[in-house]
């Protein structure tokens, strides 16, 4: 299993738009300001994917107050966007400069509500995104690739490995459904073919799946699906008829919202190849410097497990430092 390629688009960060025009003067002379970051919460005992959100926010966030005793400190808000609804979540979020890195497409479409109500940026949201990207959305900011974007680049990289019959496996929800739109609307290259397409869920018929599947004469598949329980559930079938007159691996191909380690722990010993196309750039990686700079702050605060979901934290509480300290720069330079 391994990171077939990252899309260097994290590097694209339009901060002008980012200068949070909310940072006026007055508020500058506020000694704190404040952010909000809603995401669910984890079970006690259990690190998963809100706390490495949580965690390298905050690990940011401290790193920026430590270098810049001049300027305004932030304070980050954590909430637990399982337990919190969106009025209460609309109240707590008041006085804050910014929402961070919304987790979940309910979440994300909550948040951008909240956003544009309060008239300040949702920068970063993590799923959601053709409805992050609507013109209505003024007050959101991604900064990951779109989903076409990331779609273009894999439907390239499986050509190059000399597949011609795809299968796609459409997750039956509103993060696979969205991904299939954009799918439909891109030219395949030349020579790949979608031979078959099915819906998923965990509770499908995977005999029947792969049989039409099979028929098709597909040998890798595209997974769209953010859903852990049913891609395993998939996996798991698969892998259990390996040695028998059922048995049938093609190669697996995951975009960005399965590349979790709780994942990788259930498709370890999938016989065929099973390849991670992700629009994050690898976090055990050295080659780009936002790379370096996040292993080098994880180290120092003791974070070890490095993880997407940890390394676009730390690039999305990147891109909010970096705009607080172009906004000042720009304030000061207009005086």
């Amino acid at each position: 299993m391994k990171t077939l390629f990252t899309v260097p688009r994290f590097a694209k960060l339009a901060l002008p738009v980012l200068c949070l025009a909310a940072l006026s003067s007055p508020v500058w002379a506020q000694s704190e300001l404040k952010v909000t970051l809603a995401i669910p919460g984890d079970a006690a005992g259990i690190n998963g994917q809100g706390d490495e959100i949580e965690l390298m926010t905050q690990a940011v966030i401290d790193d920026y107050n430590n270098a810049n005793p001049t300027l305004p400190a932030i304070t980050l808000q954590v909430i637990d966007s399982k337990t919190t609804d969106e009025k209460t979540l609309l109240q707590d979020a008041a006085g804050s400069i910014a929402l961070l890195s919304c987790s979940s497409t309910k979440d994300c479409l909550v948040q951008a509500n909240i956003a544009k109500t309060l008239q300040i940026p949702l920068i970063g949201p993590m799923s959601g995104d053709a409805a992050m990207r609507d013109p209505a959305a003024n007050y959101v900011f991604p900064v990951r690739p779109s989903n076409k974007e990331t779609l273009q680049e894999a439907l390239h990289a499986i050509s190059g490995m000399r597949v011609k019959n795809l299968g796609v496996l459409v997750q039956n929800n509103y993060y696979g459904k969205s991904v299939d739109a954009e799918l439909s609307t891109i030219a395949l290259p030349k020579g790949l073919t979608i031979a078959a397409k099915e819906n998923i869920a965990p509770d499908s018929n995977w005999e029947a799946v792969t049989r039409k599947l099979q028929s098709a004469g597909v040998t890798a598949v595209l997974i769209l699906s953010d859903d852990i329980t049913t891609t395993s559930n998939l996996v798991q079938y698969w892998k259990s008829n390996r040695k028998t007159a059922k048995a049938y691996t093609p190669t697996l191909i995951h975009l960005n919202h399965l590349a979790r380690p709780d994942y990788a722990e259930k498709i370890n010993g999938y016989p065929a190849g099973a390849l991670f196309i992700t629009i994050v750039p690898s976090p055990w990686a050295g080659k780009r410097q936002v790379q370096r700079d996040y292993q080098q702050l994880a180290q120092t605060r003791g974070i070890y497990r490095a993880n997407y979901e940890s390394f676009e934290a730390f690039i999305n509480a990147s891109v909010l430092v970096r705009a607080i300290k172009d906004s000042k720069a720009a304030i000061i330079g207009a005086k």
